[in-house]
């Protein structure tokens, strides 16, 4: 079990790995910053990981993958929502960081999704849940896979960025009592 509140940073460089329960929450910030391919997530078990903002990037000048592990039914969520929650890549990095859960699909609910310019986000391949609470910003690549992105928010919310093409949606779903949404 791993706890930090209060504006703690922990930045890891190896694969993040265990079965137990972690939690970040009220603003804390767990970074895994990589330079090779690394894995994430619970391996077993059903304990939720849980972030205030929750950061995956790159160190090397090469690209590097960070792959979901496969394993464990908790779910990656986080505790608050707005800044950067769930966040793929750096703008200062100088090679893309993908992080892929089309294998493994993990349960993601989060508050806002940041992709970088160095960010590709690859969603799961099933019907796992990715449900999206404060805004999405997609400056890099987000591939849908054939899952869904469920918005939900209870105040109005932002979603921009590359939203065609490779970044396109499969399938969106809108759900959040007296939300609206600003395309």
């Amino acid at each position: 079990n791993i706890a930090a509140d209060n504006y703690h940073t922990l930045t890891v460089t190896g694969n993040v790995t265990g079965s137990g329960l972690v939690s970040l929450s009220n603003l804390g910030t767990f970074e895994q910053r990589v330079a090779a391919n690394k894995t994430f997530g619970s391996t077993g078990g059903s304990s939720d990981w849980t972030f205030g903002h929750l950061i995956f990037s790159n160190s090397a000048g090469t690209p590097v993958t960070i792959t979901f592990n496969a394993g464990g039914t908790g779910k990656i969520a986080d505790t608050t929502f707005g800044s950067s929650d769930f966040q793929v890549g750096k703008s200062t990095d100088t090679a893309t960081t993908t992080v892929g859960n089309g294998t493994n699909n993990r349960v993601i609910d989060t508050g806002d999704v940041y992709i970088s310019s160095q960010g590709v986000l690859q969603a799961a391949s099933t019907t796992a849940l990715f449900k999206v609470n404060s805004a999405w910003v997609n400056n890099g690549q987000f591939t849908a896979n054939t899952g869904t992105v469920t918005f939900s928010a209870t105040g109005c919310r932002t979603i921009s960025g590359t939203l065609n093409g490779t970044s396109a949606f499969n399938k969106v779903l809108f759900n959040g009592a007296g939300g609206g949404w600003t395309i």
